[in-house]
């Protein structure tokens, strides 16, 4: 054998000891990888409690605007000086929220006597206006939940006609989260370009037909007149 050719045990055993420092270099990856997610994950810990911690409850966690009317409103001519209209509420934001009042200012000619704040529900179904408004309290609303506030006035037409330019008309709502409380202006309803419930006025006064359930006329009488009910000749 030539002296100078390399032994081939030496040769097995420089490439045997190669091996493990490169399963040291792997193993450190790894263990600098578990590090940086377990630093991370810790960061992200202390950020959510900071979070947690000072996060907005009660109204601040609500947006400015909690509670809106999603559509129109309903009336309904009780007498010929008398009308009842409800509108549908809805609490937009989503934490659960109480409505606890409903204010309405009313142009000149209208006298409120009664005024209801009713959870939507089969006995509510329609805006049923009828009738003996159901007394309302405090009506619990979670997110995307519907409520009715229902108004009835007895209308002066002399002073309601009057008026050239009707009062602004004005609905608040006030809700409760805990124990805040604020108020809310809603958006007052409108036919054509007149508010809602000068409209409504209007139409009772000049054409004071019930729009509930109202009897239907008595049938003309058309019997021939009796022989012997003649005038004698």
């Amino acid at each position: 054998m030539d002296p100078w050719a390399p032994d081939e045990s030496s040769v097995i055993r420089s490439k045997r000891r190669g091996r493990p420092k490169r399963r040291k270099v792997e193993r450190r990856v790894w263990v600098w990888a578990l590090r940086i997610g377990a630093a991370v994950v810790a960061v992200g810990l202390v950020v959510g409690a900071i979070w947690w911690l000072n996060r907005p409850t009660g109204l601040a966690a609500l947006p400015s605007q909690a509670i809106d009317s999603p559509g129109g409103f309903r009336s309904t001519i009780n007498s010929p000086d008398t009308f009842t209209v409800g509108i549908n509420l809805q609490n937009t934001a989503s934490e659960t929220v109480t409505l606890v009042s409903a204010r309405i200012i009313a142009p000149e000619g209208l006298t409120s006597t009664d005024l209801s704040i009713l959870p939507v529900g089969p006995e509510n179904a329609g805006f049923t206006l009828n009738g003996d408004l159901t007394p309302g309290g405090n009506v619990e609303l979670k997110a995307g939940e519907d409520a009715v506030v229902a108004a009835r006035y007895k209308v002066d037409c002399q002073k309601l006609l009057a008026s050239a330019q009707p009062t602004d008309e004005q609905i608040f709502v006030t809700i409760q989260v805990g124990v805040e409380q604020r108020e809310e202006e809603i958006v007052v309803p409108v036919v054509g370009d007149v508010p809602w419930l000068t409209a409504t006025g209007t139409r009772t006064c000049i054409d004071p037909v019930p729009t509930g359930s109202a009897e239907p006329p008595d049938p003309p009488d058309t019997a021939d007149p009796s022989p012997s009910a003649s005038p004698a000749g």
